[in-house]
């Protein structure tokens, strides 16, 4: 059995665990692979998720100047990893979608370092993984998100938290709730086709939608042809699919007006439809695929001279070539078709009868080559194919047959080392293959044999090819910090001036294999403060300068448990973190030069007042606490229990807080979300310019916040 799915354009195969001979060979050794997918460059750097049988799936970077391949930030500790949806580049970030078994659907962005990589927004509705269809239009990244109806909201990001907000801020009956998008951009607007509109008022029906990212400017373009899909920008117009009672599904065009909506060309006249599909522009042309009754489905060529389509037979008569999987290289554009006397083969063509020409048959006779992970380097194309002699390899081709051949024979022999998802980094194409003694793991290819190797062995034998894995990079005092495992000590402080004679074990806190996990990492002055557990006292605070002798414990606040220091915040020269004494339960301490002191016991007693959300504001400190009166409210302190208090009762009720959240800095104001028991959650912004604390819902009308245009 074969699973077909498709990745950047291309297509990927899968086999099922058999010899190229079909025999069973399920109870061969199959060594570990940390099975690379999403491929992607960005912030100049190659990013990848992988999974190296300690973090789970996670996001990975390949330094090409060090050859060095290292974990981003292990997102969700422990080895489920961490469930990542689509993935677009966007400026210099990664944005990626998460689906998290705590939070439901989540938007990230990575930039390839671990502080780069951070959460951008929390969706509340959407069992599934909502975030889809990325999109840049206008500067911003456009997307959907599931949410009410079990239907997608358009959405918009900067790329920054505050950045990322729905284009109709509440969900009216002007709202468009999208079923399944299509979308592309032309210029600075963005085109998207519903096929269900106004859900809050219960009317369904189907229209393309354009928008600049504003209420005003997102509106229906028009509800003729109905159903429009396979939106592919062409030029300063877009190409689709759309369908009318008198005309069927045919070949239609747009400019993101009503006037500029039309049909482009009509395969089958009349109410029959020709079904078009795999829209794929390239100069002032585009291929695609079609039926007719005659020719059966069929590569066609669109040019906008003209305006009009031709067709280029394949496989001639009614048998269909079924042409899928374009990609450009050079002058040509690459395609998978078939016919009855080579099979399923690679192809190319311009647009022209002449110039499409079949450049494989790696296959001899009928059987099919399945070619599939195109992607071009400079004028060649780069491409995976099942062949007789090779099993499923990598192949090349420079547009002509005499030309097109096996690059490498990864696997040797028939055995099949099954290439996938490729991407262009730098000149060189990175891939995941499969090895016998590598298992499926991180490849790169020029194009050449010799050019062609192993990146990175990621899920490997420890006892024999060992991963120290470095992460939490901090630096401090003009030194780096970091994490690393090198199997003899476990996971311990590491510290580097960049170079391999000056990288070098601080310290085995917990001496031997095991590991004390160093975690939260933050510089204050020359020093790094961490949580670590030295096997004596359990998850406690210590400090580094760097050296040995000068790597301790700070303190041993738990005394006969965990403290598990959290929340490690740079305070000024001191450093402020959450911590636990049985006498006092959770609470916020400070770690000075003249010793470590809890700061106050804000819910008395060994109830545990919970701090979290620790922002520094204007030379002070702020966080949510519970003091067992007043429940969760919005708490600040300058460090000594003379000056920490509760800021505000923003519920009056005995035990009820206001459930404080996402404390944020901005200028000389702080914001935050909370529920005050009477507007429900909303953002709070606290000034010191005029000393106000107030709902911003009191600062602007309800109009200014959910105003939506209406359009004609």
């Amino acid at each position: 059995m074969r699973l077909a799915v498709g990745l950047c354009g291309a297509i990927v195969w899968v086999l099922c665990c058999q010899d190229a001979c079909g025999q069973d060979d399920s109870n061969a050794f199959v060594p570990p692979s940390s099975d690379p997918e999403k491929l992607i460059v960005a912030n100049d750097v190659l990013l990848f998720t992988a999974e190296d049988g300690v973090h789970g799936r996670e996001w990975w970077k390949y330094d090409v100047e060090t050859d060095e391949t290292r974990l981003v930030r292990d997102i969700t500790p422990g080895p489920n990893g961490t469930d990542i949806g689509d993935a677009v580049v966007f400026e210099k970030w990664c944005l990626f979608g998460v689906q998290s078994p705590e939070h439901g659907n989540e938007l990230w962005k990575t930039d390839g370092t671990e502080a780069g990589t951070v959460r951008l927004k929390r969706f509340e509705f959407g069992p599934d993984k909502g975030l889809a269809y990325f999109l840049t239009a206008a500067g911003d990244q456009y997307f959907f998100a599931v949410e009410q109806f079990n239907a997608r909201r358009l959405w918009r990001t900067d790329g920054t938290p505050k950045g990322t907000r729905p284009v109709f801020e509440s969900i009216s009956a002007s709202t468009p709730i999208v079923e399944r998008p299509a979308a592309c951009s032309i210029g600075d607007i963005l085109l998207f086709s519903t096929t269900v509109t106004g859900a809050a008022t219960g009317t369904w029906r189907s229209g393309l939608w354009r928008s600049d990212g504003t209420p005003e400017g997102t509106f229906e373009v028009s509800t003729v042809p109905e159903s429009p899909e396979s939106l592919v920008s062409f030029g300063a117009r877009a190409l689709f699919k759309g369908a009318t009672a008198e005309q069927g599904h045919e070949v239609w065009i747009t400019d993101g007006t009503k006037k500029g909506t039309h049909l482009f060309c009509d395969i089958v006249p009349g109410p029959g439809s020709g079904s078009p599909k795999e829209f794929y522009p390239f100069d002032d042309r585009s291929l695609f695929a079609a039926w007719r009754k005659d020719c059966g489905l069929e590569l066609w060529c669109a040019t906008l001279s003209t305006k009009a389509a031709s067709v280029i037979d394949i496989e001639p008569g009614p048998n269909p070539s079924d042409p899928y999987a374009f990609t450009r290289g050079g002058q040509w554009v690459y395609f998978v078709a078939s016919n009855a006397a080579f099979g399923r083969e690679l192809w190319r063509s311009d647009g022209t009868k002449e110039g499409t020409v079949r450049l494989t048959d790696s296959y001899p006779g009928p059987a099919n080559g399945e070619p599939y992970a195109l992607c071009a380097l400079d004028t060649r194309l780069i491409f995976s194919i099942n062949s007789d002699r090779y099993g499923e390899e990598l192949w090349v081709s420079g547009g002509e047959p005499g030309n097109t051949h096996l690059i490498k024979d990864i696997a040797e022999g028939p055995m099949s080392s099954s290439p996938y998802g490729s991407v262009l980094y730098k000149g060189i194409v990175y891939f995941a293959a499969s090895h016998p003694l590598y298992g499926r793991e991180l490849w790169r290819t020029n194009g050449t044999p010799e050019g062609t190797a192993l990146v990175s062995d990621i899920y490997n034998d420890l006892s024999v090819n060992p991963s120290s894995t470095p992460e939490h990079l901090t630096s401090a005092g003009g030194k780096l910090f970091f994490v690393a495992n090198d199997i003899r000590h476990g996971a311990e402080l590491w510290c580097s001036d960049g170079t391999k004679g000056g990288t070098y074990l601080v310290r085995d806190i917990y001496p031997g294999r095991p590991s004390s996990d160093p975690r939260e990492l933050t510089a204050v002055d020359d020093m790094v403060y961490f949580s670590a557990d030295d096997g004596t006292h359990g998850l406690e605070l210590w400090r580094s300068d760097g050296t040995k002798t000068g790597t301790s414990l700070v303190e041993d606040i738990g005394v006969n448990i965990s403290s598990a220091p959290k929340e490690l915040t740079a305070f000024g020269h001191a450093l402020v973190f959450v911590a636990r004494r049985e006498q006092f339960g959770e609470e916020l301490w400070i770690a000075r030069s003249d010793g470590t002191h809890l700061i106050k016991d804000i819910a008395p007693g060994p109830l545990s007042s919970k701090p979290g959300g620790l922002a520094v504001w204007e030379g002070r400190l702020y966080f949510r606490a519970d003091d067992g009166v007043h429940g969760e409210e919005l708490w600040s302190s300058d460090g000594t229990e003379a000056g920490t208090a509760m800021v505000k009762d923003l519920v009056p009720v005995p035990y009820e807080g206001a459930s404080i959240q996402e404390l944020t800095p901005s200028g000389d104001r702080l914001f935050f979300a909370a529920d005050d028991g009477v507007r429900g959650r909303e953002l709070w912004v606290l000034s010191h310019r005029n000393n106000r604390l107030v709902s911003v819902l009191d600062l602007v009308t309800m109009d200014d916040v959910l105003g939506v245009g209406s359009h004609d």
